[in-house]
């Protein structure tokens, strides 16, 4: 990032209140700057109190790094581009084949709703002609929905129309999703974010307990789902608190 050096001459003709909010934001910087340096300068004596200190002191090291990396960072460190987003099959029970039988393990799951979302006749006759459509298979798309207590899958039965002539397709619009081709719902990820920074779960503990209720996903997802949630959605809210906090100042 290239360094701007600012002269007396230009420094007086700056506005008092753009000085104000200069000055702000390096004290804020250099805040971040100070936390920084002793949250490493900490990591680093540590790092030679186990390479070097005695056999419990080194145990006492692996206590405090253990606690270092499932505190406030964990996302950050435990998240993995190179992870492979999961499908509902992976995050499904899993239970061992019975010969002879096919079933659906999503149906394992404790609960499961269909929602249907469906086109008004009144706009398939205006979209094909009155009469002049058919009714196709849906569309199914499957989301996993998290309630205090229990989960849920939500099968979304998308309506899917031709015309007569089979030359024309319209489906009924998806519902938003929060993370395109993602079994990640705001109700999901909001009972991760709260357990991790209210409740102080970290998230392999968090991974246990889905695992408990057959849910599969693991610490490396959950970390993936919470940074990119922050980037792409609570960004904003941050950049406006803090915008506020600065013009009360």
């Amino acid at each position: 990032m290239k360094e701007t050096s600012w002269t007396t001459e230009q420094l007086e003709k700056i506005p008092v209140d753009i000085l104000a909010k200069m000055y702000m934001e390096i004290m804020q910087s250099n805040a971040e700057l100070k936390r920084t340096v002793e949250l490493l300068t900490e990591q680093i004596r540590l790092m030679n109190q186990r390479q070097y200190g005695r056999k419990t002191e080194s145990q006492l090291f692996d206590k405090l790094q253990m606690q270092f990396d499932l505190g406030f960072n964990e996302p950050e460190a435990t998240a993995d581009s190179n992870e492979k987003e999961p499908c509902m099959d992976d995050v499904k029970p899993r239970h061992k084949k019975q010969k002879g039988t096919k079933k659906n393990n999503l149906a394992k799951i404790t609960n499961h709703r269909d929602v249907n979302i469906e086109i008004s006749e009144e706009e398939l006759d205006e979209k094909f002609g009155k009469g002049k459509w058919k009714k196709l298979p849906d569309q199914i798309i499957e989301k996993l929905e998290h309630h205090p207590a229990f989960f849920e899958v939500v099968s979304y039965h998308i309506g899917v129309y031709a015309a007569d002539d089979n030359q024309t397709i319209v489906r009924a619009e998806k519902p938003v999703e929060m993370f395109q081709k993602s079994v990640c719902t705001p109700s999901l990820l909001s009972s991760i974010i709260f357990a991790k920074y209210v409740n102080h779960v970290p998230l392999y503990r968090q991974e246990q307990v889905y695992s408990a209720n057959e849910v599969f996903i693991n610490r490396r997802v959950m970390a993936n789902w919470v940074i990119r949630a922050a980037q792409e959605y609570l960004q904003y809210i941050f950049n406006k608190m803090r915008d506020v906090l600065i013009s009360r100042r």
